[in-house]
């Protein structure tokens, strides 16, 4: 058991530590990144690497929300973590040890009340230092004066932040096998509420505007424009709370991307677009499944369906739950002509808090190297939060005036500045026709190819073959249709005419989705059909098949044993 005052001034201590998902106060090294990237990829995405490693090569330490918790006990309470920092020997985290079990933050509240230990709504928050607060998928500590200590975020880290301008919604104490609580009434808490780089001046970002000035301006303002910055990307360099000339690059940096005026004075414009980017920073981290640090996450062995969408705003609505649990993977559209598609953001959000995996495409026509420059930074601050597998460059039409000749080489340009951001897997759209005849020449520079043949455009695939396979390895997705649901239902979860795509056979699902398949599962070769109200198999099988006295292949097919059959249920249809 602990004291109270000792894990107070242990949380307060790790202010300005590091958030790495899937940590529990632990030394920032190169094999923790790897191992942590390979047990978590969708939180451990190619452009927060550079972050990462400027956490390793300045000795900071990492955790997550929860393991600032386990953390303290995992190590003993803090024994050796301070000297740590200071330039000591590393210490040891035992797992598991002092009695602290390995909870998510809603598996804690959830243990704490089975423990019998008092708890309640935030409303009625005793003002008793040590108690944790917790929100939905979140969980910090509160420090006394109304303040509260919580690892935020990957952009934001560990920091001090004032409870009644946070979302909390419940109280716990901890067992006292864990915490005495005794000497609570003496615990003083007389540490700034920023950040160790911030200088003393407390603001919030956006409470004035910050430029480049003699002497620099300073601040928990500067600390979080760093911060933010760095984590979409655009480098500040080390995040010191002094607004000096690499803050000042990092901030011209976005403005490009963001389309606003370039003056590298961060004001209520440039706080709005970083709003608008960030947003997903603030959406709670995704909770993942209770297990201890050795085991990987997902052991989920997941079915096949043979949807593989691509959407953007023409889709309207989109019931996520159905959508997450009947299709593969999705391809969003995330930009278009020089502008954001306006759902994509949103529906990003929605994809990610569930864990399902997706590309991006930007449906491009572009004019000059300035423009791809502006196009490809444009896409990368669009996309990053998200950290999608592929972005793919949609090339169906030529901007006016534009030939084939000189686009290769805006492509060119385009690809190389995503490259230089960091992005690892760059694919290409096209129609099989075109890529033949327009784009052969720069198969190079793309890692994968995604061609269109819709042949006769049934809504189903009918063996349409892809002549440009002839030429090239690299196609790994044949987009067989635009008439999804138009002709026959399409993907689950949507209501709306919907291209479809189907893998080829060159690469396996996993390679795209990062999920585990059946050792024998492959995409369905049969057509999928998702019921409509007043369907009846007789009905489906004179419509699709065209014959209704076939509708004993269908019902052979899917193993029904009557006629009985359900609006949105998934059935395969006979090729």
């Amino acid at each position: 058991m602990f004291k109270v005052a000792q894990f107070i001034a242990f949380v307060l201590s790790m202010v300005g530590q590091k958030y790495w998902y899937g940590t529990c106060v632990y030394i920032c090294t190169k094999s923790l990144l790897k191992s942590k990237t390979k047990q978590y990829p969708t939180h451990y995405g190619s452009s927060r690497t550079s972050t990462y490693e400027k956490h390793i090569a300045a000795r900071h330490i990492c955790m997550d929300c929860i393991g600032l918790i386990k953390g303290f006990f995992w190590t003993n309470g803090g024994e050796g973590v301070l000297e740590y920092l200071n330039g000591g020997a590393e210490y040891k985290n035992k797992y598991g040890s002092n009695g602290c079990p390995d909870k998510g933050a809603n598996g804690m509240l959830s243990w704490l009340k089975s423990k019998g230990c008092k708890n309640g709504k935030i409303a009625t928050m005793p003002d008793v230092p040590g108690i944790l607060l917790f929100k939905s998928g979140h969980v910090g500590v509160y420090v006394g004066n109304g303040y509260a200590v919580e690892a935020q975020g990957f952009a934001y880290g560990v920091v001090k932040t004032k409870v009644s301008k946070r979302p909390w919604t419940e109280w716990a104490y901890l067992p006292a096998s864990l915490i005495d609580y005794g000497d609570a009434s003496s615990v003083t808490d007389n540490t700034p509420a920023v950040t160790p780089e911030a200088k003393p001046t407390t603001r919030k970002l956006g409470d004035r505007t910050l430029k480049r000035t003699s002497p620099m301006m300073t601040g928990d303002d500067v600390v979080e424009l760093q911060t933010r910055l760095n984590a979409l990307g655009f480098d500040c360099g080390e995040v010191d709370g002094k607004f000096g000339k690499n803050t000042e690059k990092g901030v011209k940096a976005f403005q490009t991307a963001a389309k606003i005026e370039v003056d590298g004075k961060f004001g209520k414009e440039s706080m709005a677009a970083l709003t608008a980017y960030s947003k997903p920073q603030d959406e709670p981290e995704k909770v993942e499944p209770e297990q201890p640090e050795i085991t990987v996450p997902d052991e989920t062995v997941y079915p096949i369906h043979g949807f593989i969408p691509d959407i953007s705003v023409y889709q309207e609505a989109i019931d996520m739950d159905k959508f997450c649990a009947g299709n593969d993977f999705a391809i969003l559209r995330a930009r278009v002509n020089g502008k954001d598609d306006t759902k994509f953001a949103g529906w990003a959000v929605e994809l990610k808090k569930r864990g399902f995996p997706f590309a991006v495409y930007d449906y491009l026509k572009l004019k000059s190297e300035a423009d791809a420059v502006e196009q490809a930074d444009a896409m990368y601050a669009a996309c990053a939060p998200y950290d999608p597998k592929v972005y793919y460059l949609d090339t169906e039409e030529l901007a006016d005036g534009m030939t084939y000749e000189v686009e290769r080489e805006l492509i060119k340009v385009y690809v190389k500045r995503l490259r230089e951001h960091g992005v690892k897997v760059i694919g290409q759209y096209t129609g099989d026709y075109r890529w033949r005849t327009s784009y052969r020449e720069i198969e190079s520079i793309f890692d994968t190819l995604w061609i269109a043949n819709w042949g006769a455009n049934e809504g189903t695939y009918t063996g349409w073959e892809i002549k440009s396979a002839a030429f090239t390895d690299k196609i790994y997705l044949h987009q067989y249709t635009s008439n999804g649901y138009s002709k026959v239902a399409g993907a689950p979860g949507i209501d709306h005419r919907i291209d479809l795509n189907r893998l080829t056979g060159a690469v396996p699902l996993s390679w795209f989705t990062g999920r585990k398949y059946a050792e024998n599962a492959v995409q369905p070769t049969y057509a999928s059909y998702v019921v409509q109200s007043g369907d009846s198999l007789w009905k489906i099988a004179k419509n699709l098949l065209g014959d209704g006295r076939r509708w004993t292949e269908i019902a052979a097919l899917n193993e029904i044993e009557n006629t009985i059959i359900h609006t949105g249920e998934v059935l395969k249809i006979p090729e």
